[in-house]
């Protein structure tokens, strides 16, 4: 799996905050960011949870304040705050995982799978974004054993929805609007080359109309997302 953050975020009002991942791959995989693991920071290297194929991979490897970062804090100081005092998406602790991103800069987070997803398995993933800049965007991916794009997820500064990028192109509409309160996203894999998303709210104070439910086929069919 792969995060990608291209937006001018920040901790307080624009970040893009993960937390809560889940995969059955070969076996079983879960991790969160309120993991012992974490407790100096989420940085490459780092490897909390149980049942993945390695570590965090950050790209670049490092912090560059102010221009770029990786970092542990709540969700509910993202963009719109928290008005249903729900938490978010925020893991045991008040914490989820955070990246920011302005002046251009493209930082990016993987962690692999132990093994390719299979028909019938599953990845969850809590995400909550803030404020995007115009043209640039936040998400993510799942790839295939060669580091492509098999599907994305992800959300652009000069938009007001979610979009998909399956083997239809990029940019399919969602029809969901923005939200600074986070959205619970389970991907199955129906098929060696079709999948199925269903995207719920997180909490009480999500965006109306879900959940839904998308279904497609990964982008360059045959491809099996690993990564």
């Amino acid at each position: 799996m792969y995060f990608r953050n291209r937006g001018l975020l920040c901790i307080v009002v624009s970040t893009a905050v993960l937390y809560s991942l889940s995969a059955n791959a070969v076996s079983p995989a879960s991790d969160n960011a309120s993991d012992p693991a974490y407790a100096s920071g989420w940085t490459s290297g780092s490897s909390g949870g149980t049942g993945w194929g390695g570590a965090w991979q950050m790209d670049p490897p490092f912090n560059g304040p102010p221009n770029w970062g990786f970092y542990i804090g709540s969700s509910t100081n993202n963009d719109g705050g928290d008005p249903g005092n729900d938490g978010d998406i925020d893991s045991s602790g008040s914490k989820a995982w955070g990246i920011y991103a302005h002046a251009y800069a493209f930082p990016s987070a993987v962690r692999p799978f132990i093994g390719p997803m299979v028909p019938g398995q599953r990845f969850t993933i809590d995400m909550d974004n803030g404020n995007i800049d115009a043209y640039q965007s936040v998400g993510f991916s799942l790839q295939d054993a060669s580091g492509n794009n098999v599907f994305e997820f992800y959300a652009s500064g000069e938009d007001t929805q979610y979009r998909l990028h399956d083997s239809t192109g990029l940019g399919v509409a969602t029809g969901i609007l923005f939200t600074g309160q986070g959205l619970h996203l389970e991907f199955t894999l129906t098929s060696t080359n079709a999948y199925s998303l269903s995207i719920s709210p997180v909490g009480t104070d999500g965006p109306v109309g879900l959940p839904q439910t998308y279904t497609g086929n990964l982008i360059g069919q045959g491809a099996t997302p690993v990564i």
